[in-house]
C-alpha cells in the first residue's frame, strides 16, 4: 500500500544528476510521496525556508554548496530527518555526515526499494506522537544529572540543555529507559534506524561517541564488549 503524502508531507530531493533525480522522484511519487526536486546546495536552503519538508534526501556532491555544508547550515533549526546519499565510498564521509546531524546515510547506487524502506523508517520514527498523560505527572526520564523530556524531545545535563540531534535523543532515551542494563547494538539500531541491523553499520557506535561528548563523563555510557552499551546511574570514583 502506498504511503500517504498527506500524512507525511513533502519530501525534498537534492540531487544534481538530473536523470537519477527524475528516476528517484518518479519512484517515490509512485509510492505515494509528494517530492520537490532541487539541484544545488543554495536551492536546498531556499526550499527548506519556503516549505519545511518532512524529510530531505541530500546528495553530498552538490554544486554551489556541498551536502555536508548544507547539513551543517540546516541542522540547528531543522529537526526533521536528513538522509544523505552519495557515490563516494570513503567511510569517513559517513562518520562525518552522522556527526554533523544526518539521520541516515546511503551509498549509491541505491536499490529503490531500499531507499523507500529507509525513507519510510525515518518518517515513521519522526511522526510518532508522544502519548498523552491524563495526569499532570511528568514523563521526564532522569538518570544521575541527565534529564530527558520525551514529549518535548529535549535533554538536559543538570540545567544545561544538550544540543542533541534526533537520532542522538532517540539513543539516549532508549538507554535512559533501562539504566544500568545492557542494551544491545541490534536493539539500539532497530530503535534509532527503524530497520534491522545488518551486522556492519557503525551508526550506533558513532552516535554513542557523539552523545558521550555532551555528557559529564565519557564513562557515563559504558561499552560492554561484543554485547552493547550501558548507561550508568552512578560513576566509579
Amino acid at each position: 500500500m502506498a504511503d500517504s503524502m498527506m500524512q507525511y508531507g513533502r519530501l525534498l530531493l537534492a540531487e544534481d544528476d538530473l536523470e537519477l533525480a527524475e528516476l528517484t522522484k518518479d519512484f517515490l511519487e509512485n509510492c505515494g510521496y509528494a517530492v520537490e526536486h532541487v539541484a544545488d546546495g543554495p536551492s536546498v536552503l531556499a526550499a527548506v525556508e519556503r516549505e519545511k519538508p518532512a524529510l530531505i534526501i541530500l546528495d553530498i556532491m552538490l554544486p554551489g554548496m556541498d551536502g555536508m555544508d548544507v547539513c551543517r547550515r540546516l541542522r540547528p533549526d531543522f529537526s526533521n530527518p536528513i538522509l544523505m546519499m552519495t557515490a563516494r565510498t570513503d567511510p569517513l564521509d559517513e562518520i562525518l555526515g552522522l556527526e554533523i546531524g544526518a539521520d541516515d546515510y546511503l551509498t549509491k547506487p541505491v536499490n529503490p526499494r531500499r531507499l523507500q524502506a529507509h525513507v519510510r523508517a525515518l518518517l515513521r520514527r519522526s511522526s510518532i506522537a508522544p502519548s498523552s498523560d491524563d495526569d499532570n505527572e511528568s514523563n521526564d526520564l532522569t538518570v544521575g544529572p541527565i534529564r530527558l523530556d520525551p514529549t518535548l524531545r529535549r535533554a538536559w545535563l543538570n540545567d544545561r540543555m544538550l544540543p542533541l540531534t534526533g537520532p542522538e535523543l532517540t539513543l539516549l532515551e532508549a538507554l535512559m529507559k533501562q539504566p544500568d542494563s545492557i542494551i544491545t547494538r541490534e536493539d539500539l539500531f532497530r530503535l534509532v534506524k527503524g530497520i534491522e541491523y545488518d551486522g556492519l553499520n557503525r551508526a550506533i557506535d558513532i552516535l554513542v561517541s557523539q552523545v558521550r561528548k555532551h555528557l559529564d563523563s565519557a564513562e557515563r555510557i559504558h561499552t560492554v564488549r561484543s554485547r552493547g552499551y550501558v548507561l550508568r546511574t552512578t560513576l566509579d570514583d
